[in-house]
């Protein structure tokens, strides 16, 4: 009798315990990631001049300052769909954006090549491996296609491991999936979207802005 009970005893506590075990082991695996993103990016803010902001339980990890002349914030969001949710670092940084130019640059994918077999047109800028590689879209067309006579900007579009670039009036945006934990490829980062800004600015014939 007394080992029936505990057999029973046993099969019954046994789901518990391996749900508890899992997400011990969640826990854990999400608490090593965070430590390394924050090693990451607190040597990414000493090498740029920037702050690192650990966050907490209701404050997210940031780094912001200015960066090459212009505001900068580094973090993470999430965004949920259904049930399920996914991680996003993003880097916002501003622009001085006189012609109110706006402007998305991404990989090109499958249902883009789909939508330019439908007729769907993207921006050319008259550089094969630009167009050949990413989906461009935007107003002016005119003043978009000059942005990419820089050869810096050029340069660090086709370096990147993956491109999802806008700029929304005074700002410069650029996010991924998932969590980024590389200090080298964020400093890339910043890079790429600085040569971005300062190409806007050039395009719009503007001055440098002057950030409070």
């Amino acid at each position: 009798m007394i080992g029936s009970d505990f057999t029973l005893l046993a099969t019954t506590l046994l789901p518990f315990l391996l749900v508890i075990g899992l997400l011990v082991i969640f826990g854990v695996i999400a608490y090593l990631r965070r430590q390394a993103r924050q090693q990451a990016w607190g040597e990414l803010a000493a090498r740029t001049g920037l702050t690192f902001e650990s966050g907490g339980l209701f404050s997210p990890m940031r780094v912001t300052g200015t960066y090459r002349g212009h505001p900068l914030t580094l973090d993470t969001f999430t965004r949920s769909t259904g049930k399920n949710s996914t991680t996003y670092t993003r880097i916002q940084m501003g622009a001085n954006n006189p012609s109110a130019l706006s402007l998305a640059i991404y990989d090109e994918n499958v249902l883009s090549k789909v939508g330019k077999a439908l007729g769907m047109q993207d921006i050319q800028t008259g550089d094969d491996e630009l167009d050949r590689r990413f989906t461009i879209k935007g107003q002016p067309e005119p003043m978009i296609a000059s942005l990419f006579t820089s050869i810096g900007l050029r340069q660090k579009l086709l370096q990147a491991r993956s491109v999802h670039v806008e700029v929304r009036g005074q700002q410069v945006y650029w996010q991924q999936r998932g969590a980024e934990s590389n200090a080298d490829h964020l400093q890339f980062l910043f890079d790429l979207l600085g040569d971005l800004a300062e190409a806007v600015d050039r395009a719009g014939g503007g001055a440098p802005a002057a950030w409070g």
